[in-house]
């Protein structure tokens, strides 16, 4: 929306922004009537110049009655401090020189960035209620006993908690301590380990005591600790298990087997999504790089039948297995698909393109042989170097798609790894390849010089 009294500034300010590449789709209200017929609609944002008939604070006031995230732009001849305390008064976000429309078009794609960002925090924050709301559908009705603790008060706690400790409903344990939960012997150290949560430490994965039930008897009990928020509050979820039900070694192997697949033995996609996710949010934060890479068997659909039908799984266990014989500790590998492999390494793109290659010429250089039948499977691999510039699971998997379909389009038996920061590395190489250019000349004396006099062209 450009609000300006003039067509011809408004039409200016229009040819601007497109010339700069920006799609525009101008509304202009002629007063505040129109102004706010125009606010119904799909506006994103304001750009306030000379206008008699709508000053700036019914601009402000208007935008902010319809409940819309509108920032305005406000045009100026120049940047006065009194005009500046002014219009931040009335919701301006930025003042662009009206005769510099470099920087108009600069301040328009930074506040429409913003614009993007703070919907989008909305929309996650959106999906988190709606999330938040189902999670706590799934604990009540869980028969693990669970609770929501905040500075050692209970906030929350399911059915199957209620029952452990002998109360009727949740209004008799509301506001209680979990000490009270506590045998005495186990009081003062687990008041320790209250005050450290408090203060930001990390609670223990497990915590074994004896718990106590309202009549006061008590039982051996295991503590299990996770930070969560409860209606919009950070507070700590606490699951009690008898202890006599919980068997370590067992539980590791249920943990194992819900975490792998049981044809090929390499993780399965949820597992993998999770570490996935921890390495987008890693790099989020700038705190270095993974590499993520596709591999899929070229020509699948045409090999499998060659194999036989009653063998796919065996000739995926058999893939499988070549593909974690090339790999060390480091690396994640799982199924991610009926037949595509994912790998997740940390690393820079050297490291990820590297083991990339490893992994292509394995499978190059290799026969397979399933029941009767043998024959050498080519690879297509596809990835993602996972940095700073694109820190989102959805594009990270999206490029990751695009790449490994693109090489087993092109034939197969290739590597294609998108990597935003590609041209700041070819940059630098390039910026490398000239200074050893002028390093070498000024050891081999490569240096021609060339003159030109300087002549006084006014005579």
């Amino acid at each position: 929306m450009i609000v300006d009294d003039s067509v011809e500034s408004a039409e200016t300010i229009v040819t601007a922004l497109r010339n700069g590449g920006i799609a525009v789709r101008p509304w202009r209200p002629q007063n505040q009537e129109e102004l706010a017929s125009m606010l119904s609609g799909q506006i994103d944002l304001a750009i306030l110049g000379q206008a008699q008939q709508i000053p700036m604070s019914a601009l402000q006031t208007q935008i902010a009655g319809s409940g819309k995230d509108i920032p305005i732009i406000l045009l100026a001849e120049q940047i006065e401090e009194n005009a500046l305390v002014e219009a931040a008064s009335h919701g301006v976000r930025a003042i662009a020189l009206r005769h510099r429309p470099a920087h108009l078009l600069a301040l328009v794609r930074s506040e429409w960035d913003d614009l993007q960002a703070r919907r989008g925090l909305r929309r996650i924050e959106a999906q988190m209620r709606e999330t938040e709301r189902r999670c706590d559908a799934l604990i009540a009705s869980s028969r693990d006993p669970i609770a929501y603790v905040h500075e050692g008060m209970h906030i929350r706690a399911n059915d199957a908690y209620l029952e452990m400790f002998g109360f009727e409903s949740f209004d008799d344990v509301e506001g209680i301590s979990l000490l009270d939960m506590i045998a005495a012997q186990y009081v003062d150290e687990f008041k320790q380990l209250l005050k450290a949560m408090s203060k930001g430490e990390p609670p223990p994965a497990q915590y074994k005591l004896d718990a106590r039930r309202v009549e006061g008897d008590t039982f051996p009990a295991t503590m299990e600790f996770a930070t969560a928020t409860y209606e919009g509050e950070p507070c700590i979820q606490v699951v009690f298990r008898r202890r006599e039900e919980f068997d370590p070694e067992l539980a590791r192997e249920v943990e194992g087997l819900r975490q792998r697949d049981q044809v090929t033995g390499l993780l399965n996609r949820p597992t993998f999504m999770v570490a996935l996710e921890q390495a987008v949010a890693q790099a989020g934060r700038s705190e270095g790089q993974s590499g993520f890479l596709l591999i899929e068997p070229d020509h699948y659909a045409r090999i499998l039948p060659e194999f036989g039908l009653d063998s796919a799984d065996a000739l995926i266990a058999a893939l499988a297995a070549h593909v974690a014989s090339v790999l060390d500790d480091s690396v994640v590998a799982a199924r991610f698909g009926e037949h595509i492999f994912a790998l997740l390494m940390d690393g820079n793109y050297a490291r990820t393109h590297a083991l990339a290659e490893i992994v292509r010429n394995a499978f190059a250089q290799h026969v397979f042989s399933v029941g009767s039948r043998s024959a050498t499977v080519t690879v297509s691999i596809g990835g993602v170097q996972i940095g700073e510039k694109i820190a989102s699971i959805a594009q990270v998997l999206n490029r990751g798609t695009e790449a490994v379909r693109t090489t087993a389009e092109l034939g197969g038996n290739a590597i294609s790894i998108y990597d935003p920061a590609a041209s700041d590395r070819a940059e630098e190489e390039r910026i490398e390849r000239w200074v050893e250019q002028l390093r070498e000349a000024l050891v081999g004396d490569g240096f021609l010089l060339h003159y030109q006099p300087v002549l006084n062209l006014q005579g």
